[in-house]
């Protein structure tokens, strides 16, 4: 999703499990008038195929009109590749036995399969693996450094790392112009506000990575994610201090 605001001249991608909604609610806190939402011109990116199946599976009508922004600040936060993955999980899983199905209709042929391929995170991440050259891949969690660059290219101006929110919200106050104070008070529920109510915790994220394979294909799909924007490869490292 792409979020404008226009006074501000600010443009916010929201990419899937990255934070976005603490990030959007933190600008309409902070006092600023969203005025378009509209699927992201990274869709533009797709290949024919996945553009005609996203096209058919969403309302298209809302598809972002990139030239009308093309000269307002556009930043985006990304996340941990590790518990970006585990949080998708969860989150998806959860989807499914509410039986909201994503944002497919109920008739549609797919939805019993998303629910085989949620059995475990392992089933997870070979699903992912398996899909990841067709159009089960957009929709999905898409790698950061495919959303963000053209080759070596960052297709927007800035990002910030979600782990670092506040410091990251502080610079686009900046660039934005927006007052920012850390005692202002309509700050006080999101300065200690977590990504989500996650059903799981951080310190126990290394135990959903211990099988070999799931390892294998993770970084298969997910190793330029933490090269580009600089997150260890340890789990321990990571996660566990």
């Amino acid at each position: 999703m792409t979020y404008a605001f226009e006074k501000e001249k600010l443009l916010f991608i929201h990419l899937t499990k990255c934070g976005g909604i603490f990030v959007a609610n933190f600008l309409k806190n902070m006092g600023l008038e969203q005025v378009v939402e509209g699927r992201s011109f990274l869709v533009e990116r797709l290949s024919p195929e996945n553009k005609k199946w996203f096209t058919e599976q969403h309302d298209h009508s809302r598809a972002f009109d990139e030239k009308k922004y093309e000269k307002n600040f556009k930043f985006t936060c990304v996340r941990n590749p590790y518990s970006r993955l585990v949080s998708a999980y969860h989150f998806n899983k959860q989807r499914i036995e509410g039986e909201k199905r994503f944002a497919l209709g109920p008739k549609d042929k797919r939805t019993k399969e998303y629910a085989d391929h949620y059995k475990d995170f392992d089933s997870f991440i070979s699903f992912l693996h398996e899909s990841a050259s067709n159009q089960y891949w957009s929709g999905f969690i898409t790698p950061l450094n495919d959303e963000l660059f053209d080759g070596e290219r960052f297709l927007l101006d800035y990002y910030f790392k979600i782990e670092n929110k506040m410091e990251g919200l502080r610079e686009v106050c900046r660039r934005g112009g927006i007052p920012y104070d850390e005692k202002d008070p309509r700050l006080d529920v999101l300065v200690n506000s977590t990504l989500a109510a996650n059903k799981y915790s951080e310190t126990d994220l290394p135990d959903y990575y211990l099988d070999s394979t799931t390892m294998r294909k993770f970084m298969d799909m997910y190793a330029k994610d933490f090269e580009k924007f600089g997150y260890s490869k340890d789990l321990a490292d990571t996660f566990t201090h």
